[in-house]
């Protein structure tokens, strides 16, 4: 009884080891394949002519944050956004959205 015991210790080990390294693998292979994240900076910007303009770069989190050229935000390290005039006048309430938001 004891010789049929181990047995199925060993084997039940062997499939619980097998499992673990395929998770691994498939872990790493979704890793590799996924390959390293590229972002372009100003990839949202969309440039029509002299229309758009950055008038100043900000936090997505602290829209109090406002500077003059791209960086991180002093507060959360997150990378600024730029903020666009379109070179009309507009108020500072109106809300203005791309055709593509």
């Amino acid at each position: 009884m004891n010789n049929i015991m181990d047995k199925l210790k060993t084997f039940f080990l062997s499939i619980r080891k097998s499992v673990w390294g395929l998770i691994v693998f498939v872990f790493f292979m979704g890793l590799w394949i996924s390959g390293p994240d590229q972002v372009q900076p100003n990839a949202g910007i969309q440039e029509h002519g002299d229309e758009t303009k950055v008038e100043f770069w900000t936090c997505a989190m602290h829209p109090q944050i406002r500077l003059n050229e791209p960086g991180q935000c002093p507060i959360c390290f997150m990378d600024l956004i730029p903020v666009e005039s379109s070179g009309g006048e507009e108020s500072p309430r109106e809300l203005k959205m791309s055709e593509t938001a």
